[in-house]
């Protein structure tokens, strides 16, 4: 996979949904803070290379936030 596959899809599926129509003015500390904690608690998507396809959930690493 490539990185700008990579990079659009974490775009596309994490920050997107929570800050994406937000003006870069209105982002601030509390909001990125705020951004950082609910991703921490947000259930990851799944990778399509991962043959097994866990059932179990997980949630976005911290790496990746």
């Amino acid at each position: 996979m490539s990185v700008h596959v990579s990079n659009t899809a974490l775009i596309k599926y994490y920050i997107s949904p929570f800050i994406g129509e937000m003006k870069l003015a209105e982002i601030t500390m509390r909001v990125l803070e705020e951004f950082y904690s609910t991703l921490l608690t947000t259930e990851s998507v799944p990778r399509v290379f991962d043959g097994n396809h866990k059932k179990e959930k997980r949630l976005v690493a911290p790496s990746t936030v």
